[in-house]
Formats: C-alpha cells, structure tokens, sequence
C-alpha cells in the first residue's frame, strides 16, 4: 500500500472520524444538559490551550517534517493571518456560544 493510500485510510478510521466528526455534537449535547455561560477564565484558558498546541506544532511537528495543517506553515509571509483567525475563531466561539445559551436556555 502506498503513502497516500494509507495517509487516506488513517484519516478515514473510527478514531479520526470521532474525533473530528462526533466531538463537536458531543460537546453541544453536553453542555446543554447542563447549561452556564462562558467566563472569561473559559475564554483565556481556551486561547492558552490553542497557543500551546500551536507551538508544539511549529516548534516539534513542524520542525520534524509532519506537516498535518497547511495552514499553520510558518513558510508563508501569511501565516500569522491564519494566526489571528484562529484566535479570532476561539473568540467568536465563546461570543456565540454565550449568545445562544443566554437566548435560548437561560432565558424565561
């Protein structure tokens, strides 16, 4: 079997697709059978996360040559533009997901 073939094959497994698939309504589920908003502890704790998972991807993955997101190739005069959105993206997150619980389970 060839590189290619068996790079399709890992991400098409139950694992990857759990994790990248499934989590997300997980967590939706989750958190609505126990409802709270966001605080901004919530949101610093989730930008400390991001950043360090960023650095261990530069700074390890990167650097061993496994380059799992083209996006965070720091070979592009770009690359902190894709930076930014992802802590944009965290911080979007927490505004909608306060919104939604604030709106629709909070709410009388």
């Amino acid at each position: 079997m060839g590189p290619r073939r068996a790079f399709a094959k890992f991400n098409c497994s139950p694992f990857l697709i759990n994790v990248h698939l499934l989590n997300l309504p997980l967590a939706l589920c989750d958190s609505l059978l126990r409802p709270r908003l966001l605080t901004p502890a919530d949101l610093w704790i989730g930008f400390a996360f991001g950043m360090v998972y960023c650095l261990f991807y530069l700074l390890c993955l990167d650097r061993n040559g496994i380059h799992f997101y083209i996006i965070l190739s720091p070979r592009t005069k770009l690359c902190f533009l894709s930076y930014g959105t992802i802590l944009a993206l965290y911080y979007g997150v927490f505004l909608g997901y306060n919104s939604l619980v604030h709106a629709f389970v909070l709410a009388p």
